[in-house]
């Protein structure tokens, strides 16, 4: 799981709680009628009352449960994405927080704060100790891209709100960063920012953080990029009926060369973006293969007042190509190293290093 550390609220999966027997009724009624997955009657009484969230995985593995008061109040930070990756703790900015202010652009592996090592510690822990009241001050020991030795930095905490699209300079570079498709924002601020770059050189889109969002707006947003009436997607119900989308003629339309960096995070939305876009010769993919979820989610309010979100679509790309759990393979496939520095993938996809 991911954890953003931000004022917008610090979220992160609490400890389970046995589930009342009317709650477990409901989400077994809610599968049985309205999932992708059409469930057995052996697979619905096997949903366990002490464990709710996790015996529900077994019939829809993208589903999860959110208990009620499950999202931490507001709280000052850093103004970064916090995340792990086997051992390995980073840091990516928003470049319109106290991380970024203090130069950082980039990810930048995580060691310590305040003189506390991270290695050993969970998420959650991390995510409290750089977290707090506005004005707080906390030190930071951080390691950039391939550094000889980690530098330290002293952040004052503040609410930086979580951008959806934004953009950064890398060694010459501009790099529109889309962390979520977000309905009637991502769109809007992609095009701005598209419109706002006047070079002719190849756009390059970095989703490697992008973990989903609305389906739709990921569509819309992809069509910026295609002329109209080309196929955007099919999505698929549990009856395998399937609806079709295709661009639309509604301006802007760019058409500049695109390059789009995914990763193992890229999820949901986002492949189905990156996904559109590669199979319509649109945009050359540089990353790792993504994660495998494209299908679409809804979400119902139970009786307890938790949030039980279930997939209800598969979504197929363009010329009916599936990536629901195979994910999408990049064109140019990087190492693990390259793919956490921004840096690192610039030089490899020069004309000489393009393999």
């Amino acid at each position: 799981m991911r954890y953003l550390v931000t004022l917008l609220g610090l979220v992160w999966s609490l400890p389970l709680v046995a589930t009342e027997a009317r709650v477990v009724e409901e989400v077994r009624a809610i599968l049985l009628s309205q999932a992708l997955n059409v469930p057995n009657e052996s697979q619905l009484q096997s949903l366990a009352q002490e464990d709710l969230g996790s015996s529900v995985k077994t019939i829809d593995p993208w589903a999860h449960l959110v208990p009620p008061g499950n999202v931490a109040e507001s709280r000052a930070g850093i103004g970064a994405e916090l995340y792990k990756i086997g051992q390995r703790t980073w840091l990516m900015p928003y470049m319109n927080g106290p991380l970024a202010r203090a130069g950082i652009r980039d990810r930048v592996e995580l060691y310590k704060v305040n003189s506390k090592e991270v290695a050993v510690l969970s998420l959650p822990d991390i995510a409290r100790m750089l977290t707090g009241s506005t004005g707080d001050v906390l030190q930071i020991e951080i390691c950039e891209s391939a550094c000889r030795s980690p530098s330290t930095l002293t952040l004052v905490l503040e609410d930086t709100p979580v951008p959806a699209v934004e953009a950064v300079e890398l060694a010459g570079q501009r790099i529109i960063r889309v962390r979520s498709f977000r309905q009637q924002e991502t769109k809007i601020f992609l095009a701005t920012l598209v419109s706002a770059t006047t070079d002719s050189s190849p756009l390059i889109l970095d989703l490697r953080d992008c973990q989903g969002g609305d389906l739709f707006e990921a569509m819309d947003s992809a069509a910026l990029f295609l002329p109209a009436g080309q196929e955007l997607a099919v999505t698929y119900d549990r009856h395998g009926l399937k609806r079709r989308f295709y661009s639309p003629q509604t301006p802007p339309k760019f058409a500049r060369p695109l390059t789009i960096w995914i990763s193992e995070v890229t999820a949901s939305a986002g492949e189905i973006f990156a996904g559109i876009l590669q199979q319509q010769g649109r945009a050359r993919l540089a990353g790792m293969r993504s994660r495998g979820k494209c299908v679409s989610q809804t979400k119902k309010r139970l009786s307890d007042g938790s949030l039980f979100y279930f997939t209800n679509l598969e979504i197929r790309l363009p010329g009916g190509v599936g990536c629901k759990d195979v994910g999408i393979e990049p064109d140019i496939t990087l190492g693990v190293e390259e793919l956490r520095s921004s840096r690192l993938i610039l030089d490899r996809l020069q004309p000489s290093g393009v393999q």
